[in-house]
C-alpha cells in the first residue's frame, strides 16, 4: 500500500507548483483519515499536540455536522481547492493567508474558500490550554458548517467581533455542540499579548 507521502506526490498538480521537479510533499500527520482531516508537518508550532486537540474536537461535534462538512468537503470545486483534498487544515506563522479568507492580523484562525481551508495562528495555538484550542477549531468548524449549509458567511471588519452577525451566529454554533465561545476570548484578554 502506497505511503501518504508517496500518494502526495502523486496527486500533486506539478503545473501549479514552482520548481515543481524541486517539490517535496510534507509529510501529513493524521487527524481524522476516514473524514480526510490531514495535518501537513510543516514543523510551524506543535503540530502533534494540535493534530491531537483537532481529533478529540472533531468527535465532540454532532455526527449530522460531522456529515454535512464531509459532503461540503468532498464536492469542492477543483478551482477552490488549495491542497490534494479538502479541507486545508494549516498551522500559520504569518497572516499570508488574509487574502485567502478575508482575516486580518490578531484573529486566531480563519475558515476560507468556502469553507475549504481553515488557518490557525501557531503562536497562539501553542500557548493556549487545550481546552481553548478546542473552542478555537470549534469555531472554525461552525464556519465551515455555515458554508456547507448554504450561508456565505461575511466577517464585517467595521463592527466589535461580539456584534458581527457571521462571528455570533458560528458561536451559537459552537455553544449548540458543547463549547464555551467566550471561555477562549477571556484567556486571551487575560494571558496573550499580540506582537506590536
Amino acid at each position: 500500500m502506497a505511503t501518504l507521502k508517496t500518494l502526495a506526490r502523486k496527486l500533486s498538480p506539478p503545473l501549479l507548483v514552482e520548481d515543481a521537479e524541486r517539490f517535496k510533499a510534507p509529510d501529513f500527520l493524521p487527524v481524522v483519515p476516514t473524514s480526510r482531516l490531514w495535518l501537513p508537518r510543516w514543523e510551524i508550532g506543535d503540530d502533534k499536540r494540535f493534530a491531537l486537540i483537532f481529533r478529540d474536537t472533531w468527535k465532540r461535534v454532532p455526527i449530522r455536522a460531522r456529515r454535512l462538512m464531509v459532503r461540503h468537503w468532498r464536492t469542492c470545486p477543483i478551482w477552490l481547492m488549495q491542497g490534494l483534498w479538502s479541507p486545508t487544515i494549516s498551522l500559520t506563522d504569518d497572516w499570508e493567508f488574509s487574502d485567502v479568507c478575508g482575516r486580518k492580523p490578531k484573529d486566531l484562525g480563519g475558515c476560507g474558500r468556502g469553507g475549504h481551508s481553515l488557518y490557525f495562528f501557531a503562536p497562539i495555538v501553542d500557548a493556549m490550554p487545550v481546552q481553548h484550542v478546542g473552542e478555537l477549531i470549534a469555531h472554525e468548524l461552525a464556519h465551515a458548517v455555515q458554508y456547507a449549509s448554504g450561508d456565505l458567511p461575511q466577517t464585517n471588519r467595521e463592527l466589535p467581533r461580539c456584534w458581527d452577525d457571521t462571528e455570533t451566529f458560528a458561536d451559537e454554533i459552537m455553544h449548540e455542540w458543547g463549547f464555551d465561545p467566550w471561555a477562549m476570548d477571556d484567556w486571551i484578554e487575560r494571558h496573550w499579548k499580540w506582537p506590536d
